[in-house]
């Protein structure tokens, strides 16, 4: 499946975007995206003044970074280091 990962915002705002493909399962993203996304009020900006959005299987959630799971840095990894500026 296709996964997604936006970034926006900072000191500098820019944009970026990486998409890769995974065979992480249905009920393994299901985990991933509980485990880090942001609820509440607190929705949007992180600590670094940036917005990170992770879209798979039609979800779009916003996530703290900080909080991605030992067992899926390696998928993170992958995503952040596919990171691209994207113009507006």
């Amino acid at each position: 499946m296709k996964i997604k990962l936006s970034v926006s915002g900072g000191l500098v705002p820019i944009y970026k975007e990486a998409v890769i493909e995974s065979a992480i399962s249905d009920k393994e993203l299901a985990a991933f995206l509980s485990a880090i996304e942001i609820k509440g009020k607190s929705k949007g900006m992180t600590r670094d003044a940036k917005s990170y959005i992770l879209e798979a299987n039609g979800k779009s959630v916003h996530i703290d970074p900080n909080l991605v799971p030992e067992q899926y840095r390696e998928l993170f990894n992958e995503l952040t280091s596919n990171l691209k500026r994207v113009s507006l």
